[in-house]
């Protein structure tokens, strides 16, 4: 078990990819602090979960833009099990719509949950990584918008630049420390996310859904869309020994969509 003994706080861990790498770590004996801002869908995600890491699962409510909610949430999690090994920044939303008729109101909202929550999501666990003298590890989940544009999604492809900056930089500071940063840039993952995503697309431009999924298939050479629990075995190495060497990366996870 690559990660035993090692406790991860995965943010955006009630669905879909947060879900997915939760499942990943604990089947490599982690324990988790998963947290969410749907406390229901989390509790059942936990409850799932459970059955592969011993009862060593807790749960909180969190939205990763509210910083007093994100240090209580923390310092909660410090308390419970005395330490943080692991963040997965996870949590993320997207909006469709194309920038000339974007509401600044959705604007705001992208980058302030996919950003401004990371950037204070690893300033708390990263004050305490660095109080207890753990050599950590972090890994973010970018996207390939981290890397590339794409129609309708500006805010999140500004987003998701930024963040991708903004891990460098962490990488630089954290390095002296012996705290590994790093990406994931998953491309189409079969979710609930993606396929609302398509769904609205479909809506936007009139056609149907079916279409703005065989679009997005034909972008990947493998040919199908990952499911979150490929995603969950990148994040397993980045967050293991295997990956000590390793930080300021962003990993394309993608099937071939993108190759730089």
């Amino acid at each position: 078990m690559r990660l035993l003994n090692k406790v991860a706080l995965i943010t955006g861990a009630a669905r879909g990819i947060g879900k997915g790498i939760a499942l990943a770590y604990a089947r490599e004996g982690a324990e988790l602090f998963l947290t969410d801002i749907l406390p229901d869908t989390l509790r059942q995600a936990a409850t799932e979960i459970q059955q592969y890491a011993q009862e060593k699962v807790r749960t909180a409510k969190m939205d990763v833009s509210n910083k007093v909610e994100v240090n209580e949430v923390v310092q909660r999690a410090i308390d419970e099990f005395g330490r943080i090994d692991i963040l997965v920044n996870n949590a993320g939303i997207i909006r469709i719509n194309l920038l000339v008729e974007k509401p600044e109101e959705e604007w705001d909202l992208v980058l302030n949950t996919n950003l401004k929550g990371p950037f204070l999501v690893s300033q708390a666990v990263v004050r305490e990584m660095l109080r207890l003298g753990i050599r950590g590890k972090i890994v973010t989940i970018a996207s390939l918008n981290s890397k590339e544009g794409e129609a309708y999604t500006s805010d999140y492809t500004a987003s998701k630049h930024g963040l991708w900056g903004l891990m460098k930089s962490l990488a630089y500071e954290l390095a002296p420390y012996r705290i590994n940063v790093n990406c994931i840039c998953p491309g189409y993952v079969d979710t609930d996310l993606q396929r609302g995503c398509e769904m609205l697309e479909a809506d936007a431009k009139n056609k149907p859904w079916q279409e703005i999924r065989d679009y997005y298939l034909a972008k990947i050479p493998f040919g199908y869309m990952a499911t979150p629990e490929e995603i969950g075995k990148v994040a397993v190495f980045l967050a293991s020994s295997e990956a000590d060497y390793m930080t300021g990366q962003a990993v394309n996870v993608c099937g071939g969509a993108i190759m730089h």
